[in-house]
């Protein structure tokens, strides 16, 4: 392989990002394409900001298929599917189904779990490299339980994570969990157990993309804002993409490789080229409350949480918290729901009841999922077009990986 070979990365979100750094590290020519005005600023904008080996398991489990169906017409539900009549939909719900399977749920717990411990090893090497400023915590994440079957379910479809040579969590009590963080100590007499994974991290995945895009750029990558891919026509020697931007110039690069990372957007652009993934925009919705004082600081937690029970996160970035959870399923609607948000402000002042919502900014994003939870990473029926996307609720944590592996992917494809 010719590693001066030009590489067209679509999109500059987490996935396009560590995409773009990890070809150009391996000595490929990169340009970036996106249609925003800088990197990280639709998924990866408001995450819930755990870099979290400790969650590395799917969400279709034994039992979630019925909790699905229950959740249905419940738009108080952690999942809140809004029926429509779209095959697209139908078709994720019906494969989040199969996986739900507990064969399938082992096979693809045991594939995130080896993705996401090598992820995370290689964003701390970048960390310390390129000295990144994304505030950045290295305290852990503590998953805690306020209901004892939820605990019981969670400590035996974990095991995986527990277990081994180098488990990434360890049960702890209620007493143990309100020590680690004593922010919890209002609900201390509700929380049966949990786990604490010491290796995981915090960050702000929007920042972060912005720092490695700055970094990219000094170093020669190419990155063309607030431009729209509107066509690919793959040749037996490369690639052409056909690019249109804000002020209406279009234009077509012809390059030898291009990686597709536009989330839950690359199905409608892979589609005209007859490829078809599962993907599916799942809609994620996160609060960030500033905390404007020194009481506000010292209420609010220091160590990541996950209330699994309700599927809401919680991570410190500096002097803020962002809260995020719930999923609903309603095509590629970004209006945010006052009834979906208000779940999360809810739990804010149940735990933290010191907390002031008054500087809360509140979010709603599409997270690329599939139904294994498992992201497409690799190539495509066209030689020269790349797979990395699909990422779902574990986007920020396995990045590096993917990009890592699209990269030798490339590297080992012939001429």
């Amino acid at each position: 392989m010719n590693r001066r070979a030009h590489v067209c990365v679509l999109g500059a979100g987490i996935a396009g990002v560590t995409t773009a750094y990890r070809l150009h590290r391996e000595g490929f020519a990169v340009t970036v394409i996106e249609r925003r005005a800088r990197a990280g600023m639709e998924t990866s904008f408001a995450n819930g900001a755990q870099l979290a080996l400790s969650n590395a398991v799917p969400w279709a489990l034994p039992g979630m298929a019925w909790k699905a169906i229950r959740w249905v017409f419940n738009e108080d539900s952690s999942l809140f599917i809004r029926p429509r009549f779209s095959w697209r939909e139908w078709r994720w719900v019906v494969g989040f189904f199969a996986n739900c399977r507990a064969r399938a749920a082992d096979r693809n717990t045991a594939a995130l779990i080896g993705m996401c411990r090598r992820s995370l090893d290689l964003y701390y090497e970048l960390i310390e490299r390129e000295h990144l400023k994304f505030d950045f915590s290295r305290k852990g994440v503590l998953h805690f339980y306020r209901d004892a079957e939820e605990y019981r379910n969670a400590r035996r479809f974990g095991a995986r994570l527990m277990s081994g040579e180098h488990p990434c969590r360890v049960a702890v009590d209620g007493e143990e969990i309100v020590r680690l963080e004593p922010a919890l100590a209002a609900a201390a007499g509700r929380i049966v157990g949990g786990f604490y994974a010491e290796g995981d991290a915090t960050g702000d995945a929007h920042l972060f993309c912005k720092e490695l895009a700055r970094v990219c750029d000094a170093r020669g990558v190419r990155f063309r804002y607030r431009t729209r891919v509107t066509g690919l026509a793959p040749r037996p020697d490369g690639i052409v993409v056909t690019v249109a931007d804000d002020g209406g110039c279009r234009d077509a690069l012809g390059v030898d490789h291009a990686v597709c990372c536009l989330g839950s957007y690359s199905p409608l652009l892979l589609r005209t080229l007859g490829v078809f993934v599962n993907v599916y925009p799942v809609k994620g919705y996160s609060l960030t409350i500033d905390l404007k004082d020194a009481a506000a600081r010292a209420a609010a937690p220091s160590v990541s949480l996950l209330d699994d029970e309700h599927k809401i996160v919680a991570s410190r970035l500096g002097n803020r918290l962002r809260i995020a959870g719930t999923a609903e399923l309603d095509g590629y609607n970004l209006d945010i729901r006052e009834r979906r948000i208000a779940p999360l402000a809810n739990w804010v002042r149940r735990l933290f009841p010191r907390i002031s919502l008054e500087y809360a900014v509140p979010w709603a994003g599409l997270r690329p999922a599939t139904p294994s939870n498992l992201p497409y990473v690799g190539a495509t029926r066209h030689p020269r077009l790349w797979l990395n996307t699909g990422h779902g609720s574990l986007g920020w944590t396995s990045a590096m990986a993917t990009a890592e592996q699209v990269a030798y992917a490339i590297m080992d494809s012939p001429d």
